[in-house]
């Protein structure tokens, strides 16, 4: 009853049989050999396992493989099957991969918690073990690269099990492409409020979360992040933060010496990360912008939105993400997809489902199901959509992926500038701005200058020296204009005047006599060998007038800095 049956080796039941062969032969024909055949399992001819399609994901991506790849990315492969029978019987699964157009090809098993799963007829798609799991070898994320899988796979190491009616639809293959993306520079800035003596930082763990998580998220393959902190003192408000945050650019920029006379620190972003804002859970300082905040309450979803805005994405029009006062500009992006905001319209498994691989216990990655919201909405839980990951994608891969072009220059002038940074309140006008001072050494603009504001310089007399128009941009998350600029200073300036349409909206007085300041601590020449630094100065002002200061330190003797509070 044994012969001609195919006996798996694995199972939960048993069987045996014994059967005696008369063997045919010149030498002994009357030998006669005896044997017994055992196994654990009776074999089950009406179970198929059905190998449904095979779905590469760094992020989002649906059953077709729609959603692009970017170049170098930590990429995932699942494959999809179902039973058409219960079975009991676990099983595996093996990968093959290759690059398109040549024959070498590498075989995979499936990565921890997936190597052996129990086929369901019913799976999930927001199970991450109702599927088996592969990250691909970074030698196979670039280019074009074919792959197809075996579910139930006869193995060195074993033969098929469950034993199958249909072994036909066992095997499902995809061919995808990777497209290069520019990485992405990122400064986080942890702003230390409170008392100034001693500010409340967040913790400095939440800079490699919060990169970890940017890199899970965002089209790229790696976030290069520059840490740095920065003392602000009291609780502020989004607005606020993001005017120093810009003040510090403007400076750092400048202490780098990079030949420019724009602001801006061109591709790089500025995220600061806070203990708490007033009102606020963040903002970025335009769309797009360089400088963006954050409240650090440990959820990178909040960094990640105003990041989104500083990469020139625009809001989702649901759960009170509306445009706030500007009605006659809706700052919604027009055409999103999906109703309500999800990231998907289908909720069945063949819709677009998230991938995130920076999970809590840093084990497998984490299924993030389609009834979860875009990044760029208000409602949670949020993760990113195909629409706005290939959108991102689109503008990292453009030329104008800088937040502001950098203007034209001339680099054998060097002059002075004087460093405006403020913001505009759209509807009343009104000004706030950080305290102006002026930059020796700076490279002049040969760019036009165009805009419905600007920025006059006057004599104490009333005469006009100098004029240089602009244009505003508008904060995200926060109803205000955002200024940063730097123009050339007139000896003689009296007065600076911001003017707008309404005509001047504020007038700052320039001090006839600078002031003279004297550093008591540290000592010149003196060692830190890492530790705190305690910074004293003194010093007075001929004029009388209420004095601000920005502390820098250097590593390079002066010749580079940074700024510190």
């Amino acid at each position: 009853p044994c012969l001609g049956v195919h006996l798996s080796e694995n199972g939960d039941e048993s069987f045996a049989c014994d059967e005696t062969i008369t063997m045919q032969g010149n030498d002994n024909p009357n030998a006669i050999v005896k044997f017994r055949v055992e196994s654990t399992s009776v074999p089950a001819r009406d179970v198929d396992l059905v190998a449904q399609g095979l779905e590469g994901t760094q992020a989002i991506q649906d059953l077709e493989n729609s959603v692009r790849l970017v170049e170098g990315k930590r990429t995932f492969v699942r494959l999809h099957t179902f039973a058409r029978k219960d079975t009991d019987a676990s099983t595996t699964a093996r990968l093959f991969v290759r690059r398109a157009g040549t024959s070498g090809v590498t075989a995979l098993d499936p990565i921890h918690g997936t190597e052996s799963i129990k086929v369901a007829t019913n799976p999930r798609r927001d199970m991450l073990t109702d599927s088996f799991l592969w990250e691909l070898p970074s030698e196979f994320t670039s280019g074009e690269v074919e792959m197809w899988a075996e579910v139930n796979p006869i193995t060195e190491a074993r033969s098929r099990h469950p034993i199958e009616s249909d072994y036909d639809n066992n095997t499902a293959s995809a061919s995808v492409r990777f497209e290069t993306v520019p990485t992405i520079d990122i400064t986080m800035v942890l702003v230390g409020l409170g008392d100034r003596n001693n500010p409340d930082y967040p913790p400095e763990e939440h800079i490699t979360k919060n990169e970890l998580y940017l890199e899970s998220l965002f089209p790229v393959s790696e976030v290069n992040v520059a840490s740095d902190t920065y003392v602000h003192g009291g609780k502020p408000n989004c607005a606020q933060v993001n005017l120093r945050l810009r003040n510090k650019v403007v400076w750092d920029t400048y202490s780098s010496r990079f030949t420019s006379a724009d602001p801006s620190p061109g591709s790089r972003r500025y995220l600061a990360l806070t203990t708490g804002l007033k009102d606020d859970t963040g903002c970025a300082s335009g769309i797009p912008s360089f400088t963006a905040s954050s409240t650090d309450s440990g959820n990178t979803n909040h960094a990640a939105h105003e990041l989104g805005h500083a990469y020139g994405e625009y809001h989702l029009e649901v759960c009170d993400a509306d445009a706030g006062w500007w009605i006659f500009d809706p700052w919604w992006v027009p055409d999103y997809p999906y109703a309500d905001g999800h990231i998907s319209s289908d909720f069945s498994t063949r819709g677009f489902y998230g991938l995130d691989d920076t999970p809590l216990d840093d084990t497998i990655p984490r299924v993030i199901p389609p009834y979860h919201y875009d990044l760029m909405g208000y409602c949670h839980p949020r993760w990113i959509s195909d629409f706005r990951y290939e959108r991102l994608m689109n503008y990292l891969q453009s030329a104008d992926r800088a937040a502001d072009v950098s203007p034209a220059v001339d680099a054998t002038v060097l002059k002075p500038h004087i460093v405006v940074v403020s913001s505009i309140h759209p509807l009343t006008f009104e000004v706030e701005f950080e305290p102006l001072f002026v930059l020796p050494d700076v490279p002049e603009s040969t760019a036009p200058r165009t805009g419905d504001f600007a920025i006059v310089l006057f004599d104490r007399t009333g005469l006009e020296l100098a004029r240089y128009p602009f244009d505003p941009s508008r904060m995200a998350d926060e109803d205000l204009w955002a200024v940063t600029e730097l123009v050339p200073y007139v000896d003689g300036t009296g007065f600076v005047v911001i003017e707008g349409p309404p005509g001047a909206l504020v007038t700052i007085p320039v001090s006839p006599n600078s002031p003279t300041i004297s550093v008591g601590s540290p000592v010149t020449g003196g060692g830190t060998n890492g530790d705190a630094v305690r910074v004293s100065w003194t010093a007075t002002d001929a004029d009388g007038d209420a004095l601000r200061f920005v502390v820098q330190d250097s590593s390079a003797n002066g010749e580079t800095g940074r700024t510190v509070a």
